[in-house]
Order: C-alpha cells, then sequence, then structure tokens
C-alpha cells in the first residue's frame, strides 16, 4: 500500500494497486484516547453531549456507546509510593435509590491533588482501617474529627501528628451551643470559638489554651452542676447537667485542645480540610447532581474517573 491523498477530514489515505481500494488506518488506542479526553470534559467541565459529538463529527447514538464503556467499568486508584508531607482525609457520602445512602468514598489529598481514594460501605473504624494501610504514613495528618477515622490513625499511624480541621471544631461547639447562644456564658464560649483560627504562632496558641481553661475553671461550677433526682426506688442520684447546652459545647473543644495547633509546628502543616471539602467534595455534589438518575455503580464510575482527573 501507498499513500494517495487524504480525506475530508485530513486523515492520511493508503491504496493497494491490487485490489484498487482506498482506507485508513486506524489506531484503537488513539481513538480510546481521544473519547477520553471528550469523556473528561462532559464530566469536568458539564460540556453537553451534543457539543461534543459535533466537535468530534460522529453521531450522539456514538457518543452514548463510546461513554458507556467508561462508565460501565470503575478504574482503580493510584497507589502512592512515597510519604507525603502533610495529608488530608475525608469522606464523601453519595445516594443510591429512593434518596438513601449509597455509599461513601474515602479520599486522600495532599497539596492540591488526590493521593487516593477507596469505595466503603460507610466511615467505619473498620473501613477507614484498610484504607489508611494502603498509604504511606505522612508527617501531619488532618481530618474533620471522624470517631472511626481518628482511632485508626491512632492505631496505624501512632507517629504522624493529628491536626483537627479547626473549622470543624467551631462548627461542632456552635451547633451545640445554639440554644444558649444569647446567653451571657454563651456569648463568652462563641467569643473564645471565634478566636481558634486567630492563632499564627506557638506562643500565640499558647495563650489562647491559657485563656480558655482559665473561663473553664472560673465557670466550673455552672457547667459541672447537675439536677438532683430521684428513681422509682426512692434511691437519689444526679440527673443530666442543668446547662447541658453549654457543657457540650465546651467539652467538645476542651477534646480538640491537643491536635487544634499541630499545623503551627510545622511548615507546610494545613490547619482545615477546605481544600477537600470545596476543591474536591463541592465538584462531586456538582458532577452527581447534573447526572443525577444513575444507578449506583455508574455513580461510583463517574466518582472515581473525577477523582482520577484531580490525581494530576
Amino acid at each position: 500500500m501507498h499513500k494517495k491523498g487524504k480525506t475530508s477530514a485530513g486523515k492520511q489515505l493508503w491504496h493497494c494497486q491490487t485490489c484498487k481500494l482506498s482506507s485508513t488506518q486506524k489506531n484503537p488506542g488513539s481513538q480510546q484516547h481521544k473519547y477520553y479526553k471528550a469523556f473528561l470534559r462532559w464530566i469536568m467541565r458539564g460540556r453537553a453531549l451534543v457539543d461534543l459529538a459535533h466537535e468530534l463529527r460522529v453521531s450522539l447514538a456514538t457518543l452514548r456507546r463510546r461513554f458507556d464503556v467508561f462508565l460501565r467499568n470503575i478504574p482503580a486508584a493510584p497507589t502512592p509510593t512515597s510519604a507525603a508531607d502533610c495529608l488530608l482525609l475525608d469522606g464523601f457520602w453519595f445516594r443510591g435509590k429512593h434518596g438513601n445512602r449509597g455509599g461513601v468514598v474515602l479520599i486522600a489529598t495532599a497539596g492540591k491533588k488526590v493521593v487516593s481514594f477507596a469505595f466503603a460501605r460507610s466511615e467505619s473504624l473498620r473501613a477507614w482501617r484498610d484504607f489508611i494501610a494502603t498509604l504511606p504514613q505522612p508527617r501531619v495528618v488532618v481530618t474533620d474529627g471522624n470517631t472511626g477515622l481518628c482511632r485508626a490513625i491512632a492505631e496505624l499511624w501512632p507517629n504522624a501528628r493529628h491536626q483537627r480541621c479547626l473549622v470543624h471544631i467551631g462548627h461542632e461547639s456552635r451547633k451545640a451551643t445554639w440554644s444558649v447562644r444569647k446567653g451571657e456564658l454563651g456569648k463568652q464560649l462563641s467569643a473564645l470559638r471565634k478566636k481558634l483560627t486567630h492563632a499564627r504562632t506557638p506562643a500565640q496558641a499558647r495563650l489562647y489554651i491559657e485563656e480558655f481553661l482559665r473561663w473553664g475553671e472560673q465557670n466550673r461550677a455552672t457547667l459541672q452542676h447537675r439536677e438532683k433526682g430521684v428513681d422509682k426506688l426512692g434511691r437519689r442520684h444526679n440527673k443530666k447537667y442543668t446547662n447541658s447546652a453549654l457543657q457540650a459545647g465546651y467539652a467538645h473543644l476542651e477534646q480538640a485542645l491537643p491536635s487544634m495547633f499541630v499545623y503551627l509546628h510545622h511548615e507546610n502543616g494545613e490547619h482545615t480540610t477546605n481544600f477537600l471539602e470545596g476543591g474536591i467534595n463541592t465538584g462531586l455534589r456538582d458532577l452527581l447532581r447534573r447526572h443525577r438518575g444513575m444507578p449506583l455503580a455508574r455513580q461510583k464510575a463517574l466518582i472515581a474517573h473525577f477523582l482520577l482527573a484531580k490525581c494530576g
């Protein structure tokens, strides 16, 4: 065969002198890559199928058939080989049929890139333990305070410093004290909570901790006060805290103190999971909203392709 002109699309034509026929040579690998790039534009940028079909000069049915290949297979997550300096961990829930929870994808990011991910039924200790076991131990790990995740980190990464997300700490404390936010002590605790992100040096962090503990000592009687009661058998006992909302908000901050300011002692340490919440989770929510109604397996495929594109 020898070259003989080109097609209207600019492809090289090859002519056979024996059978007197002309044809083009196709590379299945390049064709697959071309459609995968279009598939990524569809899920990452929200491009319309009609526009993509017009760009690729194929029918809408052909494009859907090509994309269906990617949606039938869930690609595997990358396996990191080197330890990250600071790792962010979080779980993203997605819905199945009838609006119920379909599962969760556990995500690990470092810098502005996704390091790895895994699908699970829930954010249980076992799920987090299995996921963390595939990752090299970082110097600092940042989480939102999920119980199973914190326990898995303590078991598998005993030498990693654990930083709690300051935004989540403040949010949980604010939610607990919402009913007493207008009281005097509620206002004082709210002021302390708002100072969480103001510390810029270890010295300022120490001053904040001292101020917080001083406030707790001054109001310990109010925070620890319990009502007296008598049960059906006439036995005296202490009921729940009189100021349960205030006690819960203070206790949440107190328990988080050891992991509040770890980032100040590490040059590249993060103090929030904002990149995961805003850069990854928000993108996944928009993706699933645009393609709502897909079966659970195809949702997982969409999520996996999205996260692989974020791996860089």
